[in-house]
């Protein structure tokens, strides 16, 4: 990865900025070692229970958390440097991109440090340095080695201001909830959405619900009904979409900030550590008001969305909130098939089929392969164990950690998990895909070369012919359309030759209905079945109708609707 790393990097003092002479030294005998190749970067979640630290690696972008909790304190000064940490271990987020220099160029002296991105925090209210959070809640899960949550029951230092916040890493998306937001401090409350770096001149474009707001530097509104924000990056692909699952009260802040280095830094006394300097920032937060009981925000982050994409995303979420209280932080994500659960209390606590008997994250993710179910205690603290229940069907156990014991009765399957001496790390178990469920779900991924007849994807019973035929999808003039009963019915128009759709149908053999996704977004609902005579579905096929054309099929999937 370093290789890679350095042989893409643009920055004209690549090896200077690397600062310790031993780490330039190491790193040009790997750049000049033939036997060392380049790989790309890890795509990975990675939870650091001992650190109160959180780190998410995608294509495109990573973002980290902050944290601070009765072990980890919220962070340091030495030697007078990192005067103005104040809330960096409140659960600050980052968010790297493209844009190499967001947290270089003066960032740090001139960030309004009250206001730190995923925070919430007492109005213009300072800390002090090595304090600890109170509470053991602090820490998460992750499934897959991709996917994570994340949450950290905050309470202020030396005030009243406590909180429940959780995360909930994804693919694209990461998603942010806040619970029992309350204080008697008589201060302004805030959760800060945003507060990014812009360009030199603080014009980037700012969309609210589609309308562009002032790029004036000084423009500050209280924007209300808001669902989505689109804030234009300084490089390409560094756009942000922020989507607002209920359209919600938010204020905006386009400022100039000027400040030197020696406001954080006290140890150095160079004359650049004197020497003023001016950046610009975009500022979104909640204003939860004066001692504020029970507030609650929700928000989605999207790196690298563009306007359109966003508008898109908007229109058709991949996620779905399930809970956001003090009880309990649930967020699914429908297209990964992931749900993530963050259970606050020692107390049973059931959220959509998973009940938990005592502080846990939990993420279970079911795909056509089976289920997997990732646990953890947070607390770092539970020396006994903890009791997860799962209503869903499951199939025999493939793996285990030997942490973890199950049972089965009434279609309820307990998991028992020693969590003591666990260090708060993600302990799982896989199933396999439950035994005599009716195959219901039909992939393929269908490029069409050219505009004519694609049968892209048929089921039927074995003979294929014209009235055993249940579900029909076909590729024709520039879009995907098929047949609702008799009816033929356009599922998406505006489709390019030569471009990969990933088709699926999900059949309901009860009903004679079934559902129509394309790209893994839900277009159509219970259709019915082409032909009502049909019993038995054991034909999946494709063909290109006999006309001159052709196609191609990828990574074609049969698999249960769990």
């Amino acid at each position: 990865m370093i290789k890679k790393w350095m042989t893409e990097a643009t920055s004209p003092t690549k090896y200077s900025d690397l600062v310790m002479i031993s780490s330039i030294v190491q790193t040009k005998q790997i750049m000049n070692d033939p036997s060392v190749t380049t790989r790309d970067a890890l795509v990975m979640n990675k939870q650091y229970p001992n650190m109160a630290r959180t780190i998410h690696h995608r294509p495109g972008f990573a973002f980290g958390i902050s944290m601070s909790s009765n072990k980890i304190g919220n962070f340091e000064i030495v030697n007078n440097e990192n005067l103005k940490g104040w809330h960096t271990g409140d659960g600050m987020t980052y968010l790297y991109d493209t844009d190499l220099t967001q947290y270089k160029d003066s960032y740090w002296p001139t960030v309004n440090s009250y206001r730190l991105p995923g925070t919430t925090v007492n109005q213009n209210t300072t800390g002090a340095a090595n304090a600890k959070n109170p509470n053991s809640w602090v820490g998460g899960t992750e499934i897959s080695g991709q996917y994570g949550i994340t949450g950290m029951q905050y309470t202020a230092n030396s005030a009243t201001l406590t909180a429940k916040k959780s995360w909930f890493m994804f693919d694209d998306e990461i998603v942010s909830l806040g619970a029992g937001i309350t204080s008697t401090d008589n201060k302004v409350v805030e959760s800060i959405v945003e507060n990014r770096k812009l360009n030199s001149s603080g014009t980037n474009a700012l969309t609210v619900n589609g309308a562009a707001k002032s790029s004036t530097l000084g423009w500050s509104e209280t924007m209300t009904g808001v669902n989505r924000i689109h804030l234009a990056g300084n490089v390409a692909g560094s756009d942000v979409g922020y989507y607002f699952p209920t359209a919600t009260t938010l204020k905006g802040l386009r400022e100039a900030r000027t400040a030197q280095w020696s406001s954080i830094n006290q140890y150095y006394t160079g004359p650049e550590y004197f020497t003023n300097y001016t950046r610009n920032y975009m500022n979104l937060r909640f204003d939860h008001g004066t001692n504020p009981t029970n507030a609650g925000y929700a928000y989605v982050l999207l790196p690298g969305k563009s306007s359109g994409q966003l508008d898109t995303y908007t229109a058709n979420p991949d996620i779905t909130v399930i809970e956001n209280s003090t009880a309990a932080q649930a967020v699914q994500e429908n297209a990964l098939g992931i749900l993530g659960i963050n259970f606050w209390n020692d107390a049973v606590k059931t959220v959509s089929g998973v009940t938990s008997n005592k502080k846990a994250s939990v993420m279970v993710r079911t795909t056509e392969n089976g289920t997997e179910v990732s646990v953890s205690d947070p607390t770092l603290a539970n020396t006994g164990t903890i009791q997860l229940s799962l209503t869903q069907n499951l199939g025999p156990v493939v793996y285990k950690d030997s942490r973890i014991t199950t049972s089965t009765s009434g279609g309820t399957t307990t998991l028992t998990v020693n969590v003591n001496g666990a260090g708060g790390k993600s302990i799982k178990v896989y199933f396999a895909t439950p035994t005599g469920v009716p195959i219901t779900g039909y992939t393929g991924t269908v490029t069409a070369d050219d505009s004519n007849w694609k049968n892209a994807l048929i089921i039927s019973d074995n003979s294929v012919t014209a009235n055993n035929v249940a579900a029909q999808l076909v590729m024709q003039n520039g879009k995907v359309w098929g047949y609702n009963g008799s009816t033929k019915t356009d599922v998406l128009t505006g489709i390019t030759s030569g471009q990969p759709y990933r088709l699926k149908v999900v059949i309901n053999v009860s009903t004679k209905k079934y559902d129509v996704y394309i790209n893994d977004v839900l277009l159509a609902t219970s259709w019915n079945y082409r032909f009502t005579g049909v019993t038995t579905l054991d034909k999946f096929s494709t063909s290109i109708a006999g006309n001159a054309s052709s196609m191609s099929v990828d990574d074609v999937k049969v698999s249960y609707n769990p």
